[in-house]
C-alpha cells in the first residue's frame, strides 16, 4: 500500500524535511513544493502535471505488482523505489536550495497582488474600488 502512495509520501516527507532544515514553520506557505520546482526546471506546469501523474499511475501499478508477488520481491520493490525518490530528491533539494526563499517577490509573475501579472512601476494600474 505504501508504493501505492509514493509520490504523496515523498511529497510529504519532502516538504516536512525541507522546512525544518531551513527553519521554516511547518504551516508556511512557499514555491518549493516538488510540483512548482518540476515546473520551472520542465518550463511549464503543464508539464509538471503531466510528470506527477505518470509518477502516481507508476506507484499505483507497482503497489499492485506487490501485492501479486513474493514479500521479498515486494521489499525489493520498496527498496528500488526508496532509492530513485532519493535520487529524485537530492535533485529536487538542489534545486530548492537554489530558488531563494520561495515566496514571489512584487512584481513578479506569481506576485498575486498584482493579478499575477507582471506589472512595471511606471504604469498606473486601477484598483477595482477606484472609479475612473
Amino acid at each position: 500500500a505504501g508504493l501505492c502512495l509514493g509520490v504523496f509520501a515523498f511529497e510529504l516527507t519532502f516538504t516536512v524535511v525541507r522546512r525544518l532544515a531551513g527553519s521554516h514553520g511547518l504551516a508556511t506557505g512557499d514555491r518549493r513544493h516538488s510540483y512548482d520546482l518540476l515546473g520551472r526546471s520542465r518550463g511549464n506546469r503543464d508539464r509538471s502535471t503531466l510528470v506527477l501523474w505518470t509518477l502516481a499511475a507508476v506507484s499505483a501499478g507497482a503497489g499492485y505488482a506487490a501485492d501479486q508477488v513474493s514479500l521479498a520481491a515486494a521489499g525489493t520493490m520498496i527498496a528500488v523505489a526508496f532509492v530513485i525518490g532519493t535520487a529524485a530528491g537530492g535533485r529536487l533539494w538542489q534545486a530548492a536550495t537554489t530558488a531563494g526563499d520561495g515566496r514571489p517577490e512584487v512584481g513578479s509573475p506569481v506576485d498575486r497582488r498584482s493579478g499575477g501579472l507582471t506589472i512595471s512601476p511606471s504604469v498606473e494600474v486601477p484598483q477595482p474600488w477606484e472609479r475612473p
